[in-house]
């Protein structure tokens, strides 16, 4: 029983280390993709990321790990800041005259929208938002101004709708946060466009609503 005992808890450790191992070597190539002066393969390393923390692809173990990196701003690669930067392209590069960047730029929002997920699911994202303004100073504004463009841009207005419900639906401060920035309005509209267009963006931004109406 006690053999049995050990032999468990270091089939778990041994399991851990493995994920850990896989986890790191996939981050550091999507991190070298995404570092490189080329758009396709920044594209490559987005879309790598978009797998890796999808629990449904890449299993629990590695979603959480991956996700905790960039969320949690975990490593030395940086991939938070520089998965923000493609989250906060301009309005002129996400014009139809540039494809590539507007394609990379709702991708980044879908890595971002999968990773809050992931750790919120694992109770991580509320002490990080406790401990960290950035969320509600940065993120919660970046998303709001995302949800602004929902008529032209319905697909990339979804993967802000989904990030926003993660985040207000764990945090006090979040929901204070967005209402005071008039989040409230914004997706009200969002949601009025997504009934007529888009039934997705419609049921995302509802709940973000009913969320908000709660807080109140």
């Amino acid at each position: 029983s006690s053999l049995q005992l050990s032999k468990t808890i270091q089939d778990v450790e041994t399991t851990q280390e493995l994920l850990k191992e896989t986890s790191s070597g996939a981050l550091e190539i999507a991190s070298d993709l995404l570092k490189k002066d080329r758009i396709d393969a920044n594209i490559l390393g987005m879309e790598s990321l978009i797998c890796l923390t999808d629990c449904s692809k890449a299993g629990l173990g590695i979603a959480k790990i991956v996700s905790r990196n960039i969320i949690l701003d975990e490593n030395s690669a940086g991939l938070r800041t520089i998965i923000m930067r493609f989250v906060s392209i301009s309005s002129e590069d996400k014009s139809d005259q540039n494809e590539f960047r507007q394609r990379l730029h709702n991708l980044a929002l879908h890595v971002l929208s999968n990773a809050l997920s992931v750790t919120s699911k694992e109770g991580l994202l509320q002490r990080e938002i406790q401990e960290h303004k950035w969320f509600a100073d940065h993120l919660i504004p970046v998303l709001i101004n995302e949800l602004k463009d929902a008529r032209n841009r319905p697909h990339d207005a979804l993967l802000a709708a989904k990030a926003m419900f993660t985040l207000i639906n764990i945090s006090p401060d979040m929901r204070s946060k967005a209402i005071e920035i008039g989040a409230k309005n914004i997706l009200t509209n969002a949601r009025d466009h997504g009934i007529s267009s888009h039934a997705c963006l419609a049921t995302e931004t509802e709940r973000c609503v009913s969320t908000l109406e709660c807080a109140c």
